[in-house]
């Protein structure tokens, strides 16, 4: 009788001893990596992409696209840049918006937190929108200048200063 109680106490001790061990080693699950957010322009109701668009002269810089929730150029994440300012970083490429002074197009380029022409702010634009700044030189992120292209500008050029071309939403 003893024996079968010992038996019994060492068989749930061991139970309880590799119940505990395979919790207590077991791995968290891993979080999913973030699947950045679509920039809507309130202005055409259109998304920001790292798609190249034949109708542009210039390669290499942000587009305009009908928004697709699926296409993964049409997805960024926003990564703290060296100074309290953020870059606005393409899932697809892993490339960051810039501010190229003299350009007024919003170029893809490599990330580099130094580098002042990849720096932005937000501020609130009401309605769950903003506008994003460049530290740079001031200028927001807004729609082409002509028709017929799919450029993402940088500009300050617009009459009315709250435009709703310079107005973005984040979309999941």
């Amino acid at each position: 009788m003893k024996r079968t109680r010992r038996l019994t106490a060492l068989a749930a001790a061991l139970v309880t001893a590799a119940g505990g061990a395979l919790l207590a080693g077991a791995a968290p699950a891993a979080a999913a990596p973030d699947p950045g957010s679509q920039f809507r322009n309130a202005g055409n109701g259109l998304c920001m992409s790292t798609a190249d668009d034949p109708a542009n002269s210039f390669q290499g810089t942000a587009t305009f696209a009908p928004c697709d929730a699926g296409d993964p150029r049409q997805r960024w994440r926003l990564q703290l840049a060296a100074q309290p300012a953020w870059q606005i970083v393409s899932v697809s490429s892993g490339q960051c918006v810039s501010d190229v002074a003299g350009w007024g197009l919003a170029w893809l380029g490599t990330c580099d937190a130094h580098d002042v022409n990849q720096w932005w702010h937000f501020t609130e634009a009401g309605s769950g929108q903003v506008f994003w700044v460049s530290h740079d030189d001031g200028k927001l992120l807004s729609t082409p200048y002509r028709q017929g292209t799919s450029y993402v500008t940088v500009r300050k050029d617009l009459p009315d200063p709250k435009d709703a071309r310079y107005k973005w939403s984040l979309l999941r």
